[in-house]
């Protein structure tokens, strides 16, 4: 709370002042001017909170001086202090909407009245004004509005900052919910200390899912003041929540850059977002700088590791084995190709992330480079106890990761390999669940999508073929004909006769 004395008397100043620290506001938080000048030139700048205002002053008045202030500064609250009880005067204080009118000398009782009554006033003001901005906010990152219809100052004219957080843990999903219910209460009671007229402090969900803390403030009103109260925000947020959430969800936030705009904002966030899984080679539950992020960028081998390991426990969630297979195999993979020096630097947040998010146990290991071996081994322990055994449920994942990776060259013995299991065993499973063969499958499903394809007549067969899985496209003809009864060329001139266009 900032608040502004206007009296040409010093020691009024002064001893207004002092009864100010008394009833506890900081006196970095107080500001004196002598005259009714200097004090709307004060007010445009900082645009105070409270204005204590002694009517008569040199070079302008003080109830002069309120009335151009009202227009520079309309949320801020007046008192009135004077030696005189005129009626006229006071029925002036009252047409200006002064809060109060007191007369001098002020007692603090009367003084701390006063700025009580200003303060619940302006608290729930300043409350209002803060939900109207995260309400238009939310709808600007939902997309379900856009910035040329907003008619809210602080979204065109602010200065913005930008928080990401993101939660790890093994819990369920609906614990891990409750958990991230639990931060936004403390989120919001700690961010009610620092919205003012020109501050604004925001929780919003972005279009993914992501939760994002972001504070904005007017430009040139204040902005080393806002800007600091906004820096010990942040971090008195991430102390508490790592400090109030179960052992077994890890907060992580990453904190941004100042944007100018709110396309930069906008810009910001997707760029934290699309890095945050970096936090798995840096160290998750802690605040994690934009510089931090940025310094890594240009390293793809740790950007793609980051990003396999995050994908690992949506993996165990969703209980798609097959995909978790391939994580692991991407992981070690980058892992095995990584130097020394490097590697030494990341285990151990690696190893604190994998214990975070899938409660990997990393002791006793030989030595730290056998973690992404026992990564394999405590994945197939996982799925055993979330599959129940069932014959069905492992077929039902063989069909899902086929789905997705028809594309690629996979096969049956590929498959069974990665599961630990003889291809005779998946093979007949797989006849029984689907009453087909794999390989009947997996053409089928190629056969199907080259059809789709070759709807476009941009697409070359040659080009077709490679994205169905094959890399012959001449064998990739004799497939299509032997399924189609005519090859893919015949399919495509077939087509557009029967849609009347021109061969």
């Amino acid at each position: 709370m900032t608040i502004l004395i206007a009296d040409d008397e010093k020691l009024a100043r002064y001893t207004l002042k002092s009864m100010l620290k008394e009833i506890g506001i900081p006196s970095s938080s107080i500001r004196v001017v002598c005259d009714g000048q200097e004090m709307v030139e004060q007010v445009a700048g900082i645009h105070p909170d409270l204005a204590l205002v002694d009517i008569k002053m040199p070079r302008l008045n003080g109830l002069e001086a309120i009335q151009r202030c009202r227009i520079l500064s309309p949320h801020t609250k007046w008192i009135i202090l004077t030696s005189y009880s005129l009626f006229e005067y006071a029925k002036r204080a009252v047409a200006l909407g002064a809060s109060a009118y007191l007369l001098k000398p002020v007692s603090p009782q009367e003084l701390y009245q006063a700025v009580h009554q200003v303060t619940q006033e302006n608290r729930g003001a300043y409350q209002r004004l803060n939900d109207e901005f995260e309400a238009h906010l939310n709808a600007l990152l939902q997309d379900t509005t856009t910035i040329a219809r907003e008619e809210l100052d602080i979204l065109t004219d602010a200065v913005f900052w930008g928080s990401l957080l993101v939660f790890d843990s093994n819990l369920k999903s609906s614990e891990l919910l409750f958990q991230e219910h639990q931060a936004c209460e403390l989120i919001r009671r700690k961010q009610a200390t620092v919205i003012d007229q020109t501050t604004r402090v925001a929780l919003c969900r972005l279009s993914q899912g992501q939760l994002a803390l972001i504070a904005a403030w007017i430009h040139g009103r204040g902005e080393r003041e806002a800007g600091g109260a906004i820096r010990d925000l942040f971090r008195k947020i991430q102390l508490s929540l790592n400090s109030t959430m179960p052992r077994s969800v890890c907060c992580t936030m990453f904190v941004g850059n100042l944007c100018g705009s709110y396309k930069e904002l906008v810009e910001h966030l997707r760029l934290l977002t699309e890095l945050a899984p970096l936090r798995a080679i840096i160290g998750v539950g802690g605040a994690i700088p934009w510089i931090s992020l940025r310094d890594l960028q240009g390293f793809r081998p740790k950007i793609e590791l980051s990003k396999n390991l995050v994908a690992l426990p949506a993996a165990v969630r969703e209980g798609t084995y097959l995909d978790y297979l391939k994580l692991v195999d991407a992981i070690t993979a980058i892992w095995r190709s990584m130097r020394d020096s490097r590697r030494s630097e990341i285990s151990d947040p690696i190893l604190r992330f994998l214990q975070a998010s899938l409660g990997f146990r990393p002791v006793p290991l030989p030595h730290k480079d056998a973690w992404p071996e026992k990564l394999r081994q405590q994945g197939r322990q996982l799925f055993e106890n979330t599959t129940d055994g069932k014959p069905g449920d492992l077929i039902d994942q063989v069909i899902d990761f086929t789905d997705k990776n028809y594309m690629n060259d996979i096969g049956v013995a590929q498959i069974a390999n990665s599961l630990g299991i003889t291809p005779n065993y998946l093979s007949q499973r797989f006849h029984s669940k689907t009453g087909t063969t794999f390989v009947k499958y997996l053409t089928r499903l190629r056969m199907t999508k080259a059809i789709e394809l070759l709807a476009d007549p941009l697409q070359q067969v040659q080009q077709i073929a490679r994205k169905v899985g094959y890399s012959s496209s001449r064998y990739f003809s004799a497939l299509f004909k032997l399924h189609e009864g005519r090859t893919p060329s015949e399919y495509r001139n077939a087509r557009k006769r029967s849609n009347g266009s021109p061969e």
